[in-house]
């Protein structure tokens, strides 16, 4: 019953993430566009630098929140993998190929390798690194039985 809660929480988060990605988009849509016309009007001596330096901080801005925006969809498609079950890819109205061409992750096996390949590198770097393990002190003469000093 969990996993049914889970994974409808994690279909109304990709929704609202979308929502939330497409008004970003169109909030930097609309930045660019004004900075355009402020600079357009600038070089006619119709507004002062000033005007031109706010609409590209309000670009700027816009294309931060774009940023987080799009971040926040990565985010919310990689817990609805991690929602579905292990040996399903999820299907309905959210196609693999669409999240794939934006750019997602799309199916639970990326989202596993990837975090194995991270704790495979914490593994190895913690088991190199170590004192105990460093290269020139292991193995150690005389350390396995029968093996003649």
């Amino acid at each position: 019953m969990n996993a049914f809660i889970e994974v409808g929480s994690a279909l109304r988060a990709v929704e609202h993430s979308a929502e939330t990605l497409e008004a970003q988009r169109r909030a930097l849509s609309a930045a660019r566009e004004s900075l355009a016309v402020a600079e357009f009007r600038f070089r006619q001596g119709a507004v002062s630098y000033l005007d031109v330096l706010v609409a590209r901080q309000q670009r700027q801005r816009a294309l931060i929140d774009w940023i987080g925006a799009r971040a926040a969809r990565i985010q919310s498609v990689e817990r609805l993998v991690d929602s579905g079950p292990a040996h399903h890819r999820i299907r309905g109205p959210y196609p693999m190929e669409e999240l794939l061409s934006a750019g997602m992750l799309a199916t639970l096996h990326q989202v596993r390798a990837r975090r194995r390949s991270a704790a495979a590198s914490v593994y190895v770097r913690a088991r190199t690194t170590g004192p105990r393990f460093h290269s020139r002190s292991w193995p150690r003469r005389g350390f396995v039985e029968n093996e003649s000093p």
